[in-house]
């Protein structure tokens, strides 16, 4: 492991964070970290749940006729852009990329018509 840099200022912060995990709450800090863990399965996993509703929102709203799908690029987008966040969140990254895909589909469409 490589030493420190020499402090020409001769000024060194407190390293706060190496307090809290070596001090006294050290055993109070893991708990909370997998606490925090345990809550960001539970997050990831509904989230995950939700995707197929969304998928069905998607697929209704690409399914109707061109005229209304034009006319309502926005809330297309929306769905598809729901989509790809909530597949990042719940590590499902191939959907989150073809969601994603759609949303630039979109995004060209406006801007090339």
């Amino acid at each position: 492991m490589d030493s420190e840099p020499e402090n020409p200022f001769g000024f060194k912060p407190q390293n706060r964070l190496s307090q809290v995990l070596g001090g006294p709450d050290a055993k109070t800090f893991r708990v909370l970290v997998a606490k925090a863990e345990t809550n960001v399965d539970l997050i990831r996993n509904i989230v995950g749940a939700s995707l197929a509703k969304d998928l069905d929102q998607l697929i209704a709203l690409a399914s109707r006729p061109e005229a209304d799908v034009l006319a309502d690029l926005d809330g297309l987008d929306r769905a598809a852009l729901q989509i790809a966040e909530n597949a990042t969140v719940a590590e499902k990254p191939a959907m989150a990329q073809v969601a994603g895909g759609i949303a630039d589909l979109i995004e060209f469409h406006r801007v090339h018509g």
